[in-house]
């Protein structure tokens, strides 16, 4: 597994909670004993996978903003790399 570092590459899933405890749930998936976790559509069906560690949620979560905080270039990338050369 591996954690893409682009937003082109993410999904986002809505889930509903549960309206007593008002967190998301998990139900045993009794064949291969694993958590899931169902989305809002009834169909949508998600995998409990694995815990990140915080250090590590934290360091990921930082890298993601660093990426996405960048300064766009008011030049398209041909012309201001012609003007190098040039």
């Amino acid at each position: 597994m591996s954690i893409s570092m682009k937003p082109s590459d993410w999904r986002i899933m809505d889930f509903e909670p549960d309206c007593g405890q008002q967190c998301v749930l998990a139900y045993s998936d009794n064949s291969d004993h694993t958590f899931m976790f169902q989305g809002v559509n009834e169909e949508q069906k998600h995998r409990w996978v694995g815990e990140l560690k915080p250090e590590f949620a934290q360091s990921i979560a930082q890298a993601i903003a660093g990426r996405m905080s960048r300064v766009p270039l008011n030049k398209p990338e041909w012309l201001r790399r012609s003007e190098r050369r040039g």
